[in-house]
């Protein structure tokens, strides 16, 4: 029978992280560890209005817009 040995095979980095991109909860790594925090709902709602409507639209290489006449 072979030993088993405690190595983690998947190191985890489970985290809150708002829409704004900013952790909540720092990432935890190589063990297990329930995270929990208080959310403030709004937000949502303010990054919401960051949206970049334009954003990769324009660029050719990356999204084409085509009409058929009929």
């Amino acid at each position: 029978m072979q030993k088993r040995t405690a190595e983690w095979r998947e190191r985890g980095a489970s985290a809150i992280i708002v829409p704004n991109a900013r952790y909540i909860v720092e990432p935890v790594y190589d063990r297990e560890e329930l995270i929990v925090a208080d959310l403030n709902l709004n937000e949502i709602d303010h990054e919401f209005l960051t949206l970049d409507v334009s954003g990769h639209y324009p660029r050719s290489d990356v999204f084409t817009f085509e009409t058929k006449a009929q």
